[in-house]
């Protein structure tokens, strides 16, 4: 492998939270097919980290909606004051 390539499993075992341990013993087994296996995890689990992080968002946009739609409600009733 290219030293380019080093860095770049470097900086995405960094930006993966992999550990310097998990990243030196990636590198000592010195399999490519260990790197492919290695890779294809990262990213199903970064695919499932997006999955959660938009249901999560979803989830928050939903509250606003709500809150929102509380607050006109209370405005139209008259009730103006916006303390939960």
């Amino acid at each position: 492998m290219g030293q380019f390539i080093y860095i770049d499993i470097i900086k995405l075992c960094q930006q993966s939270n992999v550990t310097i341990k998990e990243t030196k013993a990636l590198f000592e087994k010195a399999d490519t097919n260990e790197l492919k296996l290695f890779l294809e995890k990262k990213s199903k689990e970064i695919e499932e980290e997006m999955v959660s992080l938009e249901q999560l968002q979803k989830r928050i946009s939903l509250l606003q909606n709500t809150i929102h739609s509380s607050e006109v409600e209370r405005k139209k009733s008259g009730y103006s004051h916006t303390s939960i």
